[in-house]
């Protein structure tokens, strides 16, 4: 029970952070590909 919920975790926080690192990243790429996308719809 201990090693899955450890496991979990670890999954958890590579997750997380893979996410922080990935997300900004591919909203960098579509606004580099064409500007002229509207900012309001990333603010939603």
């Amino acid at each position: 029970m201990a090693e899955s919920k450890t496991v979990g975790l670890l999954s958890y926080r590579v997750a997380t952070r893979l996410q922080s690192l990935i997300l900004p990243n591919m909203h960098s790429i579509r606004l580099r590909r064409n500007r002229t996308i509207d900012t309001a719809g990333y603010a939603a």
